[in-house]
């Protein structure tokens, strides 16, 4: 039951004109908000080190590029410089690689506060697969990118599933920074896609005592979902609200 883990699929339509379109003016825009000073203060070793990750970010073996995304997020915000690659790579036609991108601009943001807005930004790119990425990045990013909470509530409002699944995920993920998402959390525990309302319950319990008017759904949920894990994810979620 896990149409959430799996990414959302390459169309081939859309890879060219949407790249083109829709990421050129943010990669652009990126290259602004990545500070020059940072890399000038890096020894020569990290300098390179990060312009042959970032090379490989356009390999074209899957696995190399696969590589350079994990390595780029062990950085951190070391490797600030690589973020408009790595949003590229969010369309990369690889599920392992797109993973990996979003999960390495979260690592980086956790140090580096100023791509927050930029993933913010791309929680309404055109691409769905840029969306999905931005979700799980400031979800990787947690609490500080509490700043974010507005936009993902807004994304819960997205015509994919994956993203609207993700969305709930990270808002748990800020945790109680979030709570002004309980009520559209509450919402999408009556989504129709089990995955959906199975990430709403886990992160109404990762809010807290915050999320204490969600009880009464959560109850519904731990009692009469069709999904197991759903009721689980319910009944868990009831604990640490009660706490």
């Amino acid at each position: 039951m896990s149409p959430r883990r799996m990414f959302i699929p390459i169309s081939g339509v859309s890879l060219r004109g949407l790249l083109a379109a829709a990421l050129v003016a943010l990669v652009l825009a990126l290259a602004v908000l990545v500070a020059p000073a940072q890399a000038a203060d890096q020894d020569p070793a990290t300098k390179a080190k990060l312009a042959d990750l970032i090379k490989n970010l356009g390999d074209k073996n899957a696995e190399i590029r696969k590589q350079a995304a994990k390595s780029l997020g062990d950085m951190g915000p070391e490797a600030k410089e690589a973020v408009p690659a790595l949003i590229k790579a969010l369309v990369d036609p690889s599920v392992d690689v797109r993973g990996g991108a979003a999960v390495a601009l979260g690592r980086i943001g956790r140090g580096a506060m100023d791509i927050i807005p930029v993933l913010i930004e791309s929680l309404g790119n055109r691409d769905a697969r840029v969306r999905q990425g931005a979700a799980i990045a400031l979800g990787q990013i947690g609490s500080e990118a509490k700043d974010a909470v507005p936009a993902l509530i807004k994304a819960f409002r997205d015509p994919e599933v994956s993203v609207r699944s993700w969305t709930a995920s990270a808002l748990g993920q800020i945790g109680p920074e979030a709570k002004d998402s309980v009520p559209a959390l509450i919402k999408a525990l009556s989504a129709p896609d089990a995955d959906v309302r199975m990430d709403a319950a886990r992160s109404l319990g990762q809010i807290g005592p915050d999320a204490k008017q969600a009880i009464p759904d959560l109850e519904r949920l731990a009692g009469k979902d069709p999904d197991e894990t759903v009721r689980q994810s319910a009944r868990d979620a009831l604990e640490k609200i009660r706490k």
